[in-house]
C-alpha cells in the first residue's frame, strides 16, 4: 500500500506557475501595452487555471482584437455588467490593479515557459485519451503539435514562403499604395516619396543647420496628423510647451502668433473645425539632457494606461539633447544608441516617430545639405527609415512667397532618394507645403 501511494505521488506533475504568478501575468496583460502587443497572439485565455481569470483574459483580448487597444479600467467594469460573474470579475480586477509590477520584466522572461507549460496541461489529457483508445496516430499528432507549437509561433511572424504568399503580398501592396494606415505629411511631393506618408514602426529623421526650422517642421507634422484625426505626442526639450502650442495655432489657422489675439474669432473658428476631426495633441516638456528612452517609454505608458491616450504619432524635439542610460565619453557618442532606442519604441508601440538633429556649422551656406553635413555621429542615421535635410537661404526667406527646399538623403523603402523638393516655407505662419509655381 505504501509503495502504491509513493508511486501515485511520483506520478503527480508539479507546475511552477502558481496562482500568484498567474495573477501577475494577468496584471501585466491588462496594464502593459508593450507586453500584450508582443504576446497577444500566443496567450490563450484557457491557459489560466481560474475560470474568472479565463473570462477576464478573454474580455481583454477580444477588446484588443476589436479596437486595437486595451480597455481602460472603467471600460472593463462596464463590460462586466454583461456577465453573471460581474461581482467576481470586479473583485479580480481590484486585485489585478493593485499588483506591484516593479518586477514585470521577470514575467516577460518567463512567459514562454508559462505558455509551454499551460499548453501541455491542456493537450496532455487529450493525448492520454487517445493512447487509452489505442489511437496512436492522433496521440502522435497532438504530441508533435505541442512540441512544435512554440517554435512555430516564434517563427511564423518572421518568415514567408514566397509563392504561397503572392496573393497576400498583392493585397498588402494594394493596402500600402492606398496607405490607409499611414500618416501623410501633407507635403504632397514628400508623401509621394514616402508612398503616402509615414507608417507604424518607422523612424524618420530631419536635420538642418541651427535656426533653419527643424522645430517648425515637427509642428507641420503635428498639424498634418491632427488634420487626419490622429493623436499626437510632441516631446520638447528646447522650446517651452506654450511656444509649441502657439506655433501649432499659427500653422492650423494660417495666422502669425503675433496676430492671433487680433484675429481670435477667426482663429477659434478654424481650430474648432479641425477639432471636429477628433484628433488631439499632447505637448510634454522635459529639461535638456534629462529625457532617456526609458523615461520616454514610461510617459507613453502613462498616456496610454492612465489617460487613455493611444498615441498615433510621436514627435521628439530633438534627438541630440536627449539623455541615454550609460556613460559616453563624448556627447555625440550617445546619438547612435539614442536613434536605435527610438526605432525600438516605434516598433514596440507600433507608431511612426519623427525626430530632428543638427547639421554641421559648415553646412550653413550650402545649397544642398547632404548626409556628410550631419552633425555628431552619422551612425544615428543608420537606423532611420528616411533621412531628410531642410534648407532655406536668406534670399529664399525674403521671396514672395518665401520658399525653401527639402532633400531626401536616404530612403529605406521606395524611390525618391536624392530628390530635392521645393516647398513654400513661411516661418511667420509656421507653414511648409508644396510650392506651386
Amino acid at each position: 500500500m505504501k509503495s502504491r501511494k509513493r508511486l501515485e505521488r511520483m506520478d503527480v506533475t508539479k507546475y511552477p506557475f502558481d496562482a500568484e504568478f498567474q495573477n501577475k501575468i494577468l496584471a501585466v496583460i491588462i496594464r502593459d501595452k508593450s507586453f500584450i502587443l508582443k504576446y497577444s497572439s500566443l496567450i490563450k485565455p484557457n491557459y489560466f487555471d481560474n475560470s474568472v481569470y479565463v473570462t477576464l483574459c478573454r474580455i481583454v483580448l477580444d477588446f484588443l482584437h476589436d479596437f486595437g487597444s486595451l480597455p481602460t479600467e472603467a471600460s472593463l467594469r462596464e463590460l462586466f455588467k454583461e456577465y453573471s460573474q460581474e461581482n467576481l470579475l470586479n473583485r479580480v480586477l481590484d486585485k489585478v490593479m493593485s499588483v506591484d509590477l516593479s518586477d514585470s520584466s521577470y514575467v516577460e522572461t518567463e512567459i514562454l515557459n508559462f505558455i509551454g507549460q499551460q499548453s501541455w496541461r491542456l493537450v496532455k489529457p487529450q493525448i492520454d485519451k487517445a493512447v487509452r483508445s489505442k489511437d496512436m496516430e492522433t496521440a502522435r499528432t497532438l504530441f508533435d503539435r505541442y512540441m512544435r507549437a512554440e517554435e512555430v509561433q516564434g517563427q511564423q511572424e518572421s518568415e514567408l514562403f514566397y509563392f504561397q504568399h503572392i496573393d497576400e503580398s498583392f493585397r498588402n501592396l494594394k493596402e500600402e499604395m492606398d496607405h490607409p494606415q499611414k500618416i501623410a505629411t501633407l507635403i504632397q511631393s514628400m508623401d509621394e516619396i514616402l508612398r503616402g506618408g509615414v507608417r507604424a514602426g518607422d523612424l524618420h529623421l530631419l536635420f538642418a543647420p541651427k535656426k533653419k526650422g527643424k522645430s517648425i517642421f515637427l509642428v507641420n507634422m503635428a498639424a498634418a496628423a491632427l488634420q487626419q484625426g490622429k493623436k499626437v505626442a510632441y516631446i520638447t526639450m528646447e522650446l517651452d510647451k506654450d511656444f509649441v502650442e502657439y506655433r501649432v495655432h499659427s500653422r492650423l489657422t494660417g495666422i502669425p502668433d503675433t496676430e492671433l489675439i487680433a484675429n481670435e474669432t477667426k482663429a477659434r473658428a478654424a481650430l474648432n473645425r479641425i477639432r471636429q476631426l477628433k484628433g488631439e495633441l499632447v505637448v510634454k516638456k522635459y529639461p535638456t539632457n534629462a529625457l532617456t528612452p526609458k523615461r520616454l517609454q514610461a510617459y507613453l505608458d502613462y498616456l496610454w494606461q492612465i489617460k487613455g491616450f493611444n498615441v498615433d504619432l510621436l514627435l521628439v524635439d530633438y534627438l541630440d539633447i536627449m539623455a541615454v542610460d550609460g556613460q559616453y565619453g563624448k556627447r555625440w557618442e550617445k546619438q547612435g544608441p539614442l536613434s536605435e532606442a527610438l526605432r525600438g519604441l516605434a516598433d514596440v508601440y507600433h507608431i511612426p516617430i519623427w525626430t530632428v538633429t543638427q547639421a554641421k556649422q559648415s553646412a550653413e551656406g550650402k545649397d544642398v545639405v547632404e548626409g556628410t553635413d550631419m552633425g555628431g555621429d552619422s551612425v544615428k542615421a543608420h537606423t532611420a527609415d528616411s533621412v531628410w535635410s531642410l534648407m532655406q537661404t536668406p534670399e529664399e526667406a525674403k521671396a514672395d512667397p518665401p520658399v525653401g527646399r527639402l532633400f531626401c538623403n536616404y530612403l529605406r523603402n521606395g524611390a525618391g532618394q536624392g530628390k530635392v523638393l521645393e516647398i513654400k516655407y513661411d516661418k511667420k505662419r509656421m507653414l511648409m507645403t508644396d510650392l506651386i509655381r
